[in-house]
């Protein structure tokens, strides 16, 4: 049975407000150093390692949904931080992918994760975790994606702005398409995120409080924002 490390590690806690890491800190990219609970106190501090507790609890064998999820270099980022999570399924969606990139390229890079000596590691330490797997819709639009979609699940909006969004591309002048599309959107959000569960907002133009959900801040960043389902 693992330790408890906030019991054994409240000296080390400190006010980490102004570390460098945490200024610099991607929602997705964890430090290299993590690979186990402790360690998350060893970086951050009492507060990061609960709030890294709690996701981990609604993300555990759940399905996470990454709408435009990019190119297969973000694909990397996120899929590590699933495996970390415990994610059981992780689907990625791009309606445009780089044209000289198609499934089996993602699949390579996922692939290529796999066999790193770094996650390897993690694994064995962590024997509650293993690799999620992958399933990749390209060419594919997020919104037609979910109308299709009945199993709920958890999900990602990294850069999803109004330079994606809006085909105007001037976010004071938005089109009624532009707008319908984005509250229909945050509609099937509401609908699809399963109980407790959560989506993670990285400069992405999404609004769920008028559904319910509760807007939390990673690390007091106002464009990394947790929604949470209550």
């Amino acid at each position: 049975m693992n330790e408890n490390p906030l019991e054994n590690k409240k000296d080390e806690l400190k006010d980490l407000e102004h570390n460098d890491l945490k200024d610099n800190f991607s929602m997705f990219i964890l430090p290299e150093d993590i690979t186990s609970g402790s360690d998350v106190l060893k970086t951050f501090g009492k507060k990061e390692f609960e709030f890294f507790s709690s996701l981990k609890k609604k993300l555990k064998d759940s399905v996470l949904i990454d709408l435009g999820c990019g190119n297969p270099v973000s694909v990397d980022s996120v899929y590590k931080f699933a495996t970390l999570f415990g994610v059981r399924k992780l689907i990625g969606i791009e309606k445009y992918p780089d044209e000289s990139v198609d499934n089996e390229g993602y699949i390579g890079d996922i692939n290529f994760i796999k066999k790193g000596e770094k996650m390897k590691e993690i694994l064995q330490k962590n024997q509650d975790l293993k690799f999620p797997e992958c399933e990749f819709y390209l060419k594919t639009d997020m919104l037609s994606f979910l109308e299709n979609r009945t199993e709920k699940s958890n999900f990602v909006l990294s850069g999803i702005d109004s330079h994606i969004l809006n085909p105007i591309n001037k976010p004071e002048n938005k089109s009624k398409d532009y707008i319908a599309y984005i509250n229909k959107l945050q509609e099937k959000l509401a609908q699809l995120t399963q109980d407790n569960g959560v989506i993670m907002s990285n400069y992405s133009l999404i609004n769920m409080e008028k559904f319910g959900f509760k807007k939390k801040y990673l690390f007091k960043k106002e464009d990394n924002i947790i929604w949470e389902k209550v």
